[in-house]
């Protein structure tokens, strides 16, 4: 959003006077785990996601929920196109490949903050069934005394394992091996990242708590159209195994099409035919299947992987 210079005076003036936490320092500084959006770390992007709004402000709910872009806007590279979440709301990727627990974090959430202090922050959780999901222990150590204004500024460092801690372009990485003991979760088989909002409203009913019970205080109210978390894109720091061989098994072909008798088809793990009408006609486990039952003509050849399928046309020939 394009600020007047008074606010962002404010914004600075605000800042005096916080000293720096523990935690990563902002985007750019030393100390900081910022990732930047072209980082070589970063190996491929979500491809699908679902909100659900949450309120313009949350303590006068007839103003609605908030509006700003669309769900589309956080899926591929972060590019500053994002959607807001508004107070109380969630933003949920189911993801196309599952991933798992890899040597340091593992994926990074992007936001659109035009500054390093001013954080609109998220929860974030994830889940390998979609119904159960477990949070990442945040922790706050920003003063709850009192409230960071709806322009105000809160320094980076003083928080851990939430998204929107450092400014747009920069992804907050999580690692999921923090999870590792947990239950109710498999740190190798995660198919969902959801965001939470973080209300950040201190001495309400409805305030947001991290992981050892401290308010967490970021701006508030945000009473606007793109009020709240605005969610950017989600990044994947490590390849998919299951992708990349899913990948692997598109670029491959077959061979030799047309054939007489042995066909292959490098990375498949069942072949099978079909007549043109969808009749089944031959399967075999592996990337080799013998044609030799069946006569010269024109069928479908289907391969499977580890996850999906593809089919194109075979030619058995004389």
């Amino acid at each position: 959003m394009r600020l007047s210079l008074a606010i962002l005076i404010l914004i600075g003036t605000c800042l005096q006077g916080q000293v720096l936490g523990p935690y990563g320092s902002a985007a750019g500084s030393p100390g900081s785990t910022a990732i930047a959006k072209d980082s070589s770390i970063i190996k491929s992007w979500a491809t699908n996601c679902s909100v659900l709004r949450g309120y313009w402000d949350i303590d006068k709910p007839a103003l609605d929920t908030v509006t700003y872009g669309q769900a589309a806007d956080a899926i591929g590279p972060a590019d500053g196109q994002v959607v807001s979440l508004g107070d109380s709301g969630l933003a949920t990727f189911d993801l196309a490949f599952p991933i798992s627990d890899a040597n340091g974090p593992d994926f990074a959430i992007f936001e659109n903050s035009f500054s390093d202090v001013f954080l609109e922050l998220a929860f974030v959780e994830v889940s390998s069934n979609g119904i159960d999901f477990v949070r990442f222990p945040a922790h706050s150590l920003v003063q709850d005394s009192a409230q960071t204004a709806g322009f105000g500024a809160t320094e980076p460092s003083l928080l851990y394992n939430f998204a929107g801690k450092y400014r747009g372009d920069f992804g907050v990485p999580f690692d999921l091996a923090e999870l590792k003991d947990s239950s109710r979760v498999n740190i190798n088989s995660i198919s969902h990242i959801r965001l939470v909002d973080v209300i950040g409203a201190v001495g309400k009913p409805y305030s947001s708590r991290d992981a050892f019970g401290n308010v967490v205080n970021d701006p508030y109210p945000t009473a606007y159209a793109s009020g709240g978390f605005d969610l950017d894109a989600l990044a994947f720091l490590h390849p998919s195994s299951l992708a990349e061989k899913e990948y692997e098994l598109r670029q491959s072909k077959p061979y030799p099409n047309p054939s007489a008798g042995q066909i292959h088809w490098p990375k498949a793990v069942a072949l099978s035919v079909y007549s043109l009408s969808g009749a089944s006609l031959l399967a075999a486990e592996g990337e080799s299947i013998n044609l030799s039952p069946l006569m010269p003509g024109t069928y479908f050849l289907k391969a499977e992987g580890l996850n999906g399928e593809m089919k194109l046309e075979l030619i058995i020939k004389i």
